[in-house]
């Protein structure tokens, strides 16, 4: 983000998952669990401040993101270039119980002036976080139960 860009729109939804918070940071950072067909996701290295990663969907330029500001267990920032804009991706995991973590997610574009396109980037978010976030936290807690 540079000195002149600002937000131009931030979303935000919350999901509980019936795992611990140590084991929801642990699921989340093993980007092997993140599941977004057709996306993949690669990352260069352990999922520290600093690591890079794309996103690879068919038909479609990779995108490159990078970590940022990662606090285990608590929070971890994903930074990813669109266009003239940058778009993060804010993790939370804060613990409601031994066995329950509230995870909250927030969406922001920051970019130095609006665009059309970029409006339309909050609709495609608007409409699909609330249900991204249903489906982390149910197959988080699938494989928490499972676990050995």
């Amino acid at each position: 983000m540079t000195d002149q860009e600002k937000i131009l729109w931030e979303l935000s939804e919350s999901v509980e998952a019936a795992v611990s918070r140590s084991f929801a940071w642990s699921y989340w950072t093993d980007i092997t669990n993140w599941s977004d067909p057709p996306a993949r996701f690669l990352l260069e290295g352990p999922f520290t401040e600093g690591a890079c990663g794309t996103t690879l969907v068919p038909g479609e330029p990779p995108r490159r993101w990078s970590v940022r500001e990662v606090r285990p267990p608590e929070h971890a920032l994903v930074e990813m270039p669109l266009g003239a804009a940058t778009v993060s991706f804010r993790w939370e995991f804060q613990a409601v119980e031994e066995s329950k973590t509230r995870i909250t997610q927030t969406v922001a574009l920051r970019a130095a002036a609006a665009d059309p396109s970029l409006l339309e980037a909050r609709k495609l978010f608007l409409t699909n976080l609330p249900a991204g976030m249903r489906k982390v936290a149910l197959a988080m807690s699938r494989a928490f139960a499972e676990r050995p």
